[in-house]
């Protein structure tokens, strides 16, 4: 996501339309690496994109307090996507 344009080789090129599968993004209220309108546009390019915003957080949002919010809105998302289940 960052200095997508100097790959000139189309190395990190996604084909959004290819991806069927439940995709989640993750991103911080208060991320200035990653601003959460950047993970919620990614989010929604999927055909099943889940864009989460975790409240107070920073771009660490697998640290410290955020952590176990984090984890429960993966946890969730598992559960509603049927990620895991066996066929």
């Amino acid at each position: 996501m960052v200095f997508w344009y100097l790959d000139r080789g189309k190395a990190t090129t996604v084909n959004f339309a290819g991806v069927t599968s439940p995709v989640l993004v993750i991103g911080g209220e208060c991320d200035r690496l990653v601003p959460p309108q950047v993970a919620a546009k990614t989010a929604a390019r999927y055909q099943r994109g889940t864009c989460v915003e975790i409240h107070r957080s920073d771009h660490l949002v697998f640290c410290g307090e955020a952590l176990p919010v984090t984890m429960g809105h993966i946890d969730d998302w598992i559960a509603r996507n049927h990620v895991l289940a066996i066929a």
